[in-house]
C-alpha cells in the first residue's frame, strides 16, 4: 500500500475504533457500534472474475396443471439475471412422471434409443423453453429425483448402463441437435445423476455408480466432445466415497471429469470455504486439479429433526434469510467456486425462499431474491476488485468494477443483534462523485435506496445486524 494510502487509511481506523463500544441511540434502540475499515482499489483487480454463483435448482415456471403452469417467475428470474438453471426435482415428485426425469421422457426401457418414437418431450420441452426464455442458460441433471416414498421407484442402477447412456444420448440430441422434434439451445453441462451417495437417490452398491458414471461419460464424450460432462452431485465431500470415485474413474485416464458438483447445507458460511478447499485438495490429489468447482444444491440448514426444518423455512424467508444468502455467494466467491445454484426456486419446496404465493396465485418477492439481483450487478461488472478489510467480524464483503461502474456488496449476516457495524470504505487510487445506497434489513426488507449525500475518497455508514447492503459508485 502507498505511504498516502496508508495515512488515509490509518486515519479512518483511527476514528472508526474511537467509535468502538460507543452506544448509539437512534431510532429508538441502543446498539454497540462495531468499527470495519476498508480499503477498496477498483484500478487493481484479482485477477478472479465474479463467478456465476447466483444460479438456481429449477425453473421460472412450475405447479404444472391440465397442461399449464400455474405460476410464472420468469419476470424474476429476469430482474436477478439468473445465468444456470439446474434441472433436478423438477415439478416434484418424480417428475410428475412428466418432466425431465429419464423415466419421465423415455417411459418404456423396452424400447429402441433410437427411435424419436420412444421419446415423450413435450412437458419437458415447455419447461426447458422457459428456461431458455427467461435468459438463464440449462444446466441439465441425467438422472431421476429423489424418493421419499421408500419405495425406490425409479432409483435403481439401470439394468443396461450402454443403454442408458444411449438415452442420455437421445435426450443430449433432442436439445441441441433438432433429434425427435428439437431445439438447438446448445446446453453445454450434463450432470450424470444426483447424490448416488445418498440412500434416497440411489439404491445400489458404489462400485455400481461408479461404473454408471464410467460408461456414461465416456459414451456421452465420445458422441459430443465439445460438451462438458460430469457429476455427480455429491451429497458429502471429502469422505471416501468421494476419494473411491476419484481412484475408480482416475485407473482410466481418458473418463472424463469436465467439472465435480456437490451439495452443501449449513447455517455457517465459512463452511462454504471450507468444504471448497477439501474438495480442491483432494481434486488436485487425483489428477484432476484443472476440473471445474460446481456447487449446485446450497441453501440454510441449521438441523434437520423437524421443528429445526420449520425454523429453517422461517429464516431463508427473513431478512436474515437474505443475509445468509449474501454471505454465502461472498464465501463461495472467495473460495474459487466456479458455478453454484440455490436449492430451490420452486415454489412450493421447503427451501424456496425467493418469493411466496400472494393473491390470485401471483408471486410475492422475499428478501433474499433482491439478494440475487445485487449480486448480478458485480457479476455483470465482471472484474473482482482487490480490497483489504480491517476488524471484519462477522461481515462478508466483496467488490466488482470495470470502465462503466463499480460495486461493493457487504453483509452483515451473524453479528451481534445489539451491535451495528459502521463501515469506512476507502477508495484507493480513485474517487466518486455520487454514490447509490441499496439496503435490505428489517426494517426495509423489500429494500431501500438512498443516494450519499457526500463526494470524495470515503464512505460511512452504518450497516444493522443480518443486513445487506450494494454500494454502486460513479
Amino acid at each position: 500500500m502507498k505511504k498516502a494510502a496508508m495515512i488515509a487509511f490509518a486515519a479512518i481506523l483511527a476514528g472508526a475504533l474511537a467509535l468502538l463500544l460507543l452506544k448509539n441511540r437512534g431510532e429508538g434502540k441502543n446498539y454497540e457500534i462495531y468499527p470495519i475499515a476498508v480499503v477498496i482499489d477498483f484500478f487493481q483487480n484479482t485477477g478472479e472474475t465474479i463467478k456465476p454463483l447466483h444460479g438456481v435448482n429449477n425453473g421460472p415456471k412450475f405447479n404444472y396443471e391440465d397442461g399449464t403452469f400455474r405460476h410464472d417467475a420468469t419476470k424474476y428470474f429476469k430482474q436477478a439475471g439468473i445465468p444456470y438453471v439446474r434441472t433436478h426435482d423438477s415439478e416434484y415428485p418424480y417428475g410428475k412422471d412428466l418432466f425431465i426425469d429419464i423415466h419421465c421422457v423415455f417411459p418404456d426401457m423396452e424400447a429402441d434409443p433410437s427411435l424419436e418414437s420412444s421419446y415423450h418431450f413435450a412437458e419437458s420441452d415447455q419447461y426447458i423453453e422457459a428456461i431458455v426464455n427467461s435468459g438463464s442458460q440449462v444446466f441439465f441433471r441425467l438422472g431421476e429425483s429423489i424418493d421419499h416414498s421408500g419405495n425406490d421407484l425409479y432409483i435403481n442402477p439401470p439394468a443396461d448402463y450402454e443403454k442408458w447412456a444411449r438415452i442420455c444420448e437421445g435426450i443430449i440430441r433432442h436439445y441441441n441437435e433438432g433429434f425427435a422434434d428439437g431445439f438447438y439451445y446448445g446446453i453445454e453441462y450434463w450432470e450424470i445423476w444426483n447424490e448416488p451417495d445418498n440412500s434416497p437417490m440411489w439404491t445400489g452398491t458404489d462400485e455400481q455408480y461408479y461404473e454408471l458414471y464410467k460408461t456414461c461419460s465416456l459414451y456421452l464424450k465420445s458422441k459430443f466432445p465439445e460438451l462438458k460432462i460430469g457429476g455427480y452431485g455429491a451429497a458429502g465431500t471429502g469422505d471416501d466415497y468421494m476419494r473411491e470415485f476419484l481412484t475408480y474413474i482416475s485407473q482410466d485416464e481418458n473418463v472424463p471429469l469436465d467439472f465435480f458438483s456437490w451439495h452443501i447445507y449449513t447455517a455457517y458460511p465459512a463452511d462454504f470455504l471450507s468444504a471448497t478447499a477439501s474438495v480442491k485438495e483432494i481434486l488436485e490429489e487425483y489428477g484432476y486439479g484443472e476440473t471445474e468447482l460446481i456447487l449446485d444444491e446450497w441453501n440454510y440448514v441449521n438441523g434437520w429433526d423437524e421443528q429445526s426444518i420449520l425454523r429453517n423455512f422461517e429464516v431463508l424467508r427473513s431478512t436474515k434469510g437474505a443475509a445468509y444468502a449474501a454471505s454465502a455467494l461472498i464465501s463461495m466467491q472467495n473460495a474459487g467456486v466456479d458455478m453454484a445454484m440455490y436449492y430451490d426456486a420452486h415454489l412450493l419446496d421447503i427451501f424456496c425462499g425467493l418469493y411466496e404465493e400472494g393473491f390470485l396465485d401471483r408471486l410475492r418477492a422475499l428478501p433474499s431474491l433482491k439478494v440475487f439481483e445485487y449480486f448480478n450487478r458485480l457479476y455483470e461488472l465482471g472484474n473482482e476488485a482487490e480490497l483489504s478489510v480491517e476488524a471484519q467480524g462477522n461481515t462478508f464483503i466483496c467488490a466488482a468494477g470495470n470502465e462503466t461502474g463499480k460495486a461493493v456488496l457487504v453483509s452483515s449476516y451473524g453479528l451481534d443483534p445489539e451491535t451495528k457495524a459502521r463501515l469506512t470504505i476507502y477508495l484507493k487510487n480513485g474517487y466518486y462523485t455520487s454514490a447509490q445506497i441499496h439496503t435490505i434489513d428489517s426494517k426495509h426488507p423489500k429494500g431501500k435506496t438512498v443516494k450519499a449525500k457526500q463526494r470524495g475518497t470515503d464512505l460511512v455508514l452504518d450497516i444493522l445486524p443480518d443486513s445487506v447492503v450494494l454500494i454502486e459508485f460513479n
